[in-house]
């Protein structure tokens, strides 16, 4: 190859530095403890909001929301209301697979989120959540028959999980295995540069089974520990096979954002609509029907505590015109930083889109971005009519506590974009940088 440099990059979806010890602590995980024990092993701070589509296209992109597009798990058209969820189209910026494509660097990556449909990239490219349908998932198209012969599967199937433990169990273990043999096909030949891979399967344990990865009397406690010391092995193969690699080499684990046990869910929007600023014209068919918004809102909330004012110049049913918006801004602020459940605060921080996206030149940017307090889960669902609820998960993300681990011990790394803009640098040094 032309060049020898070579970074492997070890994604682990919605794993904290705090469980990353206790697992390493309590279970037979001696591959990821030689990773936290790294020099350059820490926790850093997601990006806002702590979703996986958010923190993921940050990553590959170098950027934050304000300049990748991305801010929430599903987007709202602001002339019909109908509500999409978000995937690669929505990405608005150059990502660092196509900067170091421009400079000859070769990429693999398998089952990073937010990257569908596939991108057309320099090297080969295997979608992650949200990627419905295998035909589009792969770049090149030539690797799908070899994709299928080794049964590769995309996601597990956490609907039917939710109520089936044991099934769900049996759906990570199989995707955990097709991650396997997604290595052992793209890596052999070593003709790349930059290899990636994120197992999205601790995401998933950690929202239905958070409690029992730390409690020993719990009856799902035992298949959790078998599944993270299987996921530490397959770690452990990589890590071995990176050390096989000639000098030149990089090694990152990184995850997205951190995780806490659930106190409860927040719907923001039942909160709006128990205040008033936000009315509804029908009784909505799903969680998504944001149809039933009507032109008589001042504000609606997206997924998890994002909130819109519902502008003229922006919404075609929208009621709040530029005269009105700091006034109406200021009493949804002063609402929303009373709410409390059993007597605890429920929001942390209550952001202006100046203050935490500055320059963000998208319409869809949200005016107020909540940070809740630890343990509690915003939502901003259509079709809820109480506040608060437990809907079958038991843990949530948490904005802090992120882990991060680099063979080079970087200092530049304090957020999750900032792990693209050093990846962009080990490779092109002094050249000029993503733009």
């Amino acid at each position: 190859m032309k060049h020898e440099k070579r970074v492997l990059v070890i994604g682990l979806d919605g794993m904290g530095l705090s469980q990353a010890r206790f697992m390493c602590t309590e279970f037979s995980m001696p591959n990821l403890t030689e990773l936290i024990q790294m020099q350059g092993s820490r926790s850093i701070k997601s990006e806002l909001p702590e979703l996986s589509p958010v923190n993921w296209t940050s990553f590959f992109t170098g950027k934050g929301p304000e300049g990748h597009g991305v801010f929430g798990f599903v987007n709202l058209d602001p002339k019909t209301y109908d509500i999409s969820i978000s995937d690669f189209n929505m990405v608005r910026s150059k990502t660092i697979f196509h900067e170091l494509g421009e400079h000859n660097f070769i990429s693999r990556v398998i089952n990073l989120p937010n990257t569908y449909p596939a991108p057309e990239i320099k090297g080969v490219l295997i979608s992650g959540f949200v990627a419905p349908d295998l035909r589009y998932s792969v770049y090149p198209k030539v690797y799908i028959p070899f994709l299928r012969q080794i049964n590769y599967q995309l996601e597990a199937d956490t609907t039917r999980g939710i109520k089936d433990v044991e099934y769900l169990f049996e759906e990570l273990n199989k995707t955990l295995e097709s991650r396997k043999r997604a290595i052992d096909l793209l890596w052999p030949d070593l003709a790349w540069n930059l290899f990636i891979i994120v197992f999205t399967e601790i995401d998933r344990i950690n929202h239905f089974l958070y409690p029992a990865i730390f409690d020993k009397t719990h009856p799902y406690h035992g298949l959790c520990r078998s599944f993270f010391e299987r996921l530490d092995k397959v770690i452990g193969d990589l890590v071995d096979r990176y050390y096989h690699l000639p000098e030149n080499k990089r090694l990152m684990v990184v995850a997205d954002h951190g995780f806490c046990e659930l106190i409860t869910e927040v719907d923001i929007n039942c909160v709006l609509k128990e205040a008033g600023f936000l009315r509804l014209e029908k009784r909505a068919h799903s969680e998504l029907d944001g149809t039933v918004i009507s032109n008589k809102s001042y504000c609606f909330a997206l997924d998890p505590g994002r909130i819109y004012i519902h502008k003229k110049e922006i919404f075609s049913k929208g009621r709040v015109d530029r005269s009105e918006y700091k006034s109406v801004l200021k009493d949804i602020i002063s609402c929303i930083k009373g709410l409390e459940y059993k007597g605890k605060k429920v929001v942390r921080e209550v952001l202006l889109k100046d203050d935490i996206y500055p320059g963000s030149v998208f319409k869809d940017t949200p005016d107020i971005v909540l940070v809740p307090q630890k343990g509690f889960d915003l939502k901003a669902k259509f079709n809820r009519d109480q506040i608060f609820g437990n809907y079958g998960r038991f843990g949530t993300h948490f904005a802090g506590d992120v882990l991060f681990c680099d063979s080079m011990d970087s200092s530049n790394v304090n957020r999750v974009r900032d792990i693209g803009q050093e990846i962009l640098a080990y490779f092109l040094k002094d050249k000029i940088l993503l733009t």
